[in-house]
Formats: structure tokens, sequence, C-alpha cells
């Protein structure tokens, strides 16, 4: 038993046979490098102006004597992964000012969004890894780590406003669904949802038809009334700073499309007879 211990002692002490090994998580700005976080798993800076990092830390391990561990080091890592596994992760959110946010219950820590003043968070969480039904969580930034539930079965959401707007897409049926507003307003029919926070709103298919699979293309800032594109719209792609290429104007006996781009004022057409854009 003792040289089962003094095996495991001298694995640990070299920093062998248990991956992965936690890593600490910098910062580099300036010329200056800024520990954000230790005991990391994985971490992914956001994208968006500001430095912030999301992901996953192991929590704090529960010391175990070796005394009472029997099967040595194999038993040990066993102990370790079971660990991570079951309960031993739990997702943050960090800055570059040291503040720090922990988020529980099954965050998809990819998901993560946070407003423009930097006082909300945004996340999705799932009860298993199995689940496909995602629970939109909104966390106040203002170190009490305290979040409320605002919606179930999300599939798309983001902040439209610098103060923290948050708009949630939930599907329906096959796809199409309705476009919410937290504590405001709704449109319904909607699929194809792009929150684009660069812009403050939301871009969607609306009504979209169940014969000919073309809709009407719409913007919406959550306030106001939606602003139309145009119609007639099967897909399109946003470019960023409003601009889009669109799909639109089906061709039934070519079966095809033409390709417009729309810049912020009005839809110009780039091509015909074109059947998807990449």
């Amino acid at each position: 038993a003792k040289l089962q211990r003094d095996k495991i002692r001298e694995a640990a002490e070299a920093g062998k046979g248990i991956q992965p090994m936690m890593m600490e998580y910098y910062l580099y700005s300036d010329g200056e490098s800024v520990l954000l976080e230790d005991h990391v798993v994985s971490a992914v800076a956001l994208e968006r102006d500001g430095n912030m990092v999301t992901g996953y830390k192991a929590r704090d391990f529960e010391p175990i004597h070796l005394s009472l561990i029997s099967g040595g080091l194999e038993m040990v890592e066993m102990i370790y992964y079971m660990f991570l596994n079951y309960g031993g992760l739990e997702a943050f959110l960090t800055d570059c000012g040291g503040n720090f946010a922990v988020m529980d219950g099954g965050v998809l820590a990819n998901t993560v969004k946070v407003s423009k003043d930097n006082r909300w968070a945004a996340y999705l969480t799932v009860e298993s890894d199995a689940d496909v039904e995602r629970d939109l969580m909104l966390m106040k930034l203002d170190g009490t780590n305290q979040a409320e539930l605002v919606a179930e079965n999300v599939l798309d959401f983001g902040f439209l406003s610098e103060d923290g707007t948050l708009g949630y897409f939930c599907e329906d049926e096959n796809g199409v669904g309705v476009l919410r507003i937290h504590d405001g307003g709704e449109i319904n029919d909607v699929t194809d949802t792009t929150f684009a926070e660069d812009m403050n709103r939301v871009y969607y298919i609306r009504n979209l038809g169940v014969e000919d699979g073309v809709g009407m293309m719409q913007h919406w800032d959550g306030e106001g009334e939606p602003v139309t594109v145009d119609g007639g719209i099967s897909s399109y792609q946003y470019e960023g700073f409003g601009r889009l290429q669109l799909l639109y104007h089906y061709d039934d006996q070519e079966q095809t499309f033409d390709l417009g781009y729309y810049d912020g004022e009005g839809v110009t057409m780039l091509d015909e007879g074109v059947n998807a854009i990449y």
C-alpha cells in the first residue's frame, strides 16, 4: 500500500499521469499579460468590444486521503475524470479587471453574450448533454451571480440595445416560431433569425410560404415597427453593418432565384439563375 501511495505522490508532484491538466488563462494586451483565471479546462474570448472571457473551470476538489484509495494511480485517475464529468466543472465569465461571475446549471459557455454596458449576461442551459431543449437565462453582473429564467426552448437570442434589451426566438414547429423581447413585444410566424448586435437589431424572414418557401424579409430593433427589406425572400446571409445577401424572386420554370444585395437602404440585383448562397 505504501508503494502505491508513493507512486501516486511521485506522479502528482511530477505532473504526470492525469490529463487534462488545469491551465492558467492570461490576457495579453498593450504589451502586458494579465492572469484572468486559474484551474481552467477551456476558455474562449467573447466576440465583442472589450476584453471578456468565458469557459469552464474545475470546482474545488475535496481532498481524499491516499490511505482510503485502493487501486493505485489508475484509481486516482478514474476519480479525477469522474469528478470533471459529473459536476466537477463550472462555467465562468471574467474580464481583464478581475470581475468574475459563476454560472450554474448546465451552462453552454459558448452561448454566453454580454450587453454593451457590461451589466447583463445571457446564456443557454441544458439539463443534460442529450437534451435538445435549451433554456435562456439572464444574469445581472453585480457580483451576486443571481440569474433568472427568461424562456424555455430558445434557439437564438441577442442584445438589441446598449443597455441590455434582450430578444430571443422560440421555435413552435418546423423552424417557425415567435420572436420576443424580454418584458416587451413579440412577432409571430418568424424563421431564420440573425441577431445583429453591431446594429442593435434582429433580421428574420416572416410568413414563409409552405409551397414556395419564400417570405418577407424584415429587421426589428425590438421597440418600433418592423422594417421590411423585401418580399419573396428564400434565404439570406448577414454581412455586417446592416448589409445582406439575399436569394429572392423565385423562378418556377428554371427553379432558381435572383441574387440581391441589401445595403441598408434598398435591394440591388447582382445576378440571376442562382441556387444557393455559400
